[in-house]
């Protein structure tokens, strides 16, 4: 999966420059794994940072949903 960090509607640069403000950036560059979560179900790990405007994170799936059923809905 590769996707850029930041809103949509953001008129300005985001993530443009790997800021030591955010400590992702400084346990990637360090090579200590960085995970994300968006929803607080799918787990991701940060494969890569690629230099580009703005900088494209590379995620990788780390986790598989648990407890589908299949044929089955929550409602």
């Amino acid at each position: 999966m590769i996707g850029n960090l930041g809103h949509d509607s953001y008129n300005g640069e985001f993530h443009c420059d790997i800021l030591r403000s955010y400590t992702y950036f400084e346990d990637y560059l360090k090579r200590q794994p960085v995970y994300f979560s968006f929803d607080r179900i799918t787990l991701y790990r940060l494969i890569e940072i690629q230099p580009d405007q703005p900088l494209n994170f590379i995620l990788k799936r780390i986790d598989s949903p648990k407890g589908i059923i299949n044929g089955s809905a929550f409602m």
